[in-house]
C-alpha cells in the first residue's frame, strides 16, 4: 500500500512538474520587419508593430528589438535595413499573425539567419 501511494505521488509530481513547465511551450515568438528604409522613412516603433499584434486580438507577451546578423545591406538610398521586431504570442494566435505579414521567428534559423536583440533606436 506504500509503494502504492509512493507512486501515485511521484506520478502527480511528474504530472504538476511538466504542467508548469510547458507554458513556455505555449508561446512562440513572431518577427516582422522594423519597415526602416534608407534616406526615405525611419523605422517603425517597437508599440507600433506590437499594436497591429494587439488590434487583431492577439495578445503580445513580450516585445524586443532585434538585428538580423548574417546579412550585408548594400548603403544605397532606397535600400532596407536588417532591423526586426520580435513579439512573443500564444501559438494559438500565430496562424493570424502570419496571415497579416508577421513571420514565424524560427524560419529566420531555417534560412541560415541569426538575429541579436538590441536596444530599440539603435
Amino acid at each position: 500500500m506504500r509503494i502504492l501511494q509512493i507512486t501515485i505521488a511521484a506520478i502527480l509530481m511528474a504530472l504538476l512538474a511538466s504542467a508548469c513547465s510547458s507554458t513556455s511551450n505555449d508561446k512562440t515568438l513572431v518577427y516582422i520587419s522594423d519597415g526602416y528604409v534608407q534616406c526615405e522613412q525611419p523605422p517603425a516603433t517597437l508599440a507600433q508593430t506590437r499594436n497591429a499584434l494587439t488590434q487583431m486580438g492577439i495578445k503580445v507577451f513580450s516585445s524586443h528589438c532585434a538585428q538580423i546578423t548574417d546579412m550585408s545591406v548594400i548603403s544605397m538610398c532606397g535600400a532596407g535595413g536588417t532591423g526586426i521586431h520580435l513579439h512573443e504570442i500564444a501559438n494559438s494566435d500565430v496562424n493570424k499573425a502570419t496571415n497579416s505579414g508577421f513571420g514565424h521567428a524560427n524560419t529566420l534559423s531555417a534560412q541560415s539567419l541569426n538575429y541579436e536583440i538590441i536596444e530599440c533606436g539603435l
